[in-house]
């Protein structure tokens, strides 16, 4: 960032290079988080109960009775969460290093950084994006613009016979092909063919996303005003 980038940086360091103040900072606000997260979970159920909830089909529904979030959904919901956690404690508890890699107890060398260490596989995508581009900013732009998209997408695609097209449909195929790709490429050695792989992958990603989005918006929203004029 201009002007205060430099400043940013050696604030959210706790110096002028990555030290244990940077790891005393970062293991915090990972401890912080999903005390967060649980917050913003809360208060969604809250409002999820005081204004209802939309259905995933986009048909209005509003003659049919509701089900009640209690019991019905709390029993769902608990039901759900005692299998993840049956799986989980098992999985802790007996088979610990299933998920585990074998370099994991390797200790660790301030002094070498191994070419092999890659993110968590539900990261591994954004990894992709960010290595594909060989510009530094340019990668974080790249990352955050993907972030940011799956914010704004509800606001893109806001005609609710367009999520039933087959336009829709190819854009979402589309898409987790390319979401796929890029998870399967972040996790290879970063050669000509995987990043040539991962750039592509990432131009068909937001190409499906914003150009068929806009397309298919515009499409419907011609159709309905045409419509509009005839009736």
């Amino acid at each position: 960032m201009p002007f205060i980038g430099s400043d940013i940086v050696t604030w959210l360091w706790g110096g002028y290079s990555l030290g244990d103040t940077t790891l005393r900072r970062l293991y915090t606000f990972h401890f912080i988080l999903p005390l967060i997260i649980v917050l913003i979970s809360f208060i969604h159920i809250n409002l999820l109960h005081q204004v209802g909830s939309n259905n995933p089909i986009g048909a209005n529904l509003s003659f049919i009775d509701h089900s009640q979030m209690f019991p019905y959904f709390i029993i769902k919901d608990l039901f759900g969460l005692l299998v993840f956690m049956f799986l989980f404690i098992a999985l802790v508890g007996y088979y610990p290093n299933t998920l585990m890699h074998p370099d994991n107890y390797i200790p660790a060398n301030p002094m070498v950084t191994p070419l092999h260490i890659v993110p968590e596989w539900y990261f591994l995508w954004l990894y992709a994006i960010l290595r594909c581009i060989p510009h530094k900013v340019g990668g974080v732009i790249a990352l955050a613009s993907a972030l940011l998209f799956f914010s704004i997408l509800p606001w893109i695609i806001t005609s609710q016979t367009a999520i039933r097209s087959i336009s829709y449909k190819f854009m979402t195929i589309m898409f987790i092909l390319s979401f796929i790709t890029l998870t399967k490429t972040g996790k290879l050695s970063p050669d000509s063919f995987v990043l040539m792989t991962s750039r592509f992958a990432l131009f068909m990603f937001f190409s499906v996303l914003i150009i068929g989005s806009l397309e298919i918006d515009l499409k419907f929203w011609r159709k309905n005003e045409y419509n509009d004029i005839i009736n």
